[in-house]
């Protein structure tokens, strides 16, 4: 059956095809119906956020309300930022929401509030690795979704990027190398 086209008439018995009452019925329902089954269609675009094209998705963006979205950003992330819209808008103004934000846009970050590194009141930061915001139009457009998703209240004091272990350890070995050949070449 094709609930696009469907008239419930159609569907009546012959006696009841005749009734005025009926007909009237059928009438109504089936503009209800159209309304339900279009409504449907609607709805499943959201579960084929992963195969959506970009144009569709900067406008899906706008349709679900979605303030922290960024049209320049890429589609990884417009499709992250889509499907964790729900939760960032029922959690917006929580540690939470603002965690979800950034680890849309940089895969991964930890909010650290005030308290757990000394800062002043209702502060946070954000640790992250050093390379997810090489980029300064990066680094404004996270400040932008976060400012949206905080508490009106709390004060963002920023980003604190660190090194992973791996980027820290070539360092260190390289370092150590500078300076052993350094001082072979004195003589020391």
């Amino acid at each position: 059956m094709d609930l696009t086209n469907i008239e419930l008439l159609k569907l009546q018995t012959s006696y009841m095809k005749d009734d005025p009452t009926t007909k009237a019925l059928c009438v109504a329902l089936d503009t209800e119906l159209q309304t339900i089954v279009n409504s449907l269609t609607k709805i499943l675009i959201l579960s084929q956020v992963d195969s959506l094209e970009e144009e569709i998705l900067d406008q899906l963006a706008e349709d679900l309300h979605i303030e922290w979205y960024d049209s320049t950003a890429a589609i990884a992330v417009k499709r992250a930022l889509i499907k964790n819209s729900d939760k960032v808008h029922m959690y917006l103004g929580t540690p939470y929401a603002i965690t979800q934000v950034v680890n849309d846009y940089l895969n991964h970050g930890t909010l650290q509030e005030w308290f757990e590194y000394g800062g002043s009141a209702y502060h946070f930061r954000v640790l992250t690795t050093a390379g997810d915001i090489a980029d300064s139009d990066l680094v404004v457009k996270i400040t932008r979704a976060i400012n949206y998703s905080k508490n009106v209240r709390s004060y963002f004091d920023g980003f604190v990027a660190y090194n992973t272990h791996a980027a820290l350890n070539s360092y260190t070995q390289l370092a150590l190398q500078s300076y052993t050949h350094a001082q072979l070449a004195a003589g020391i």
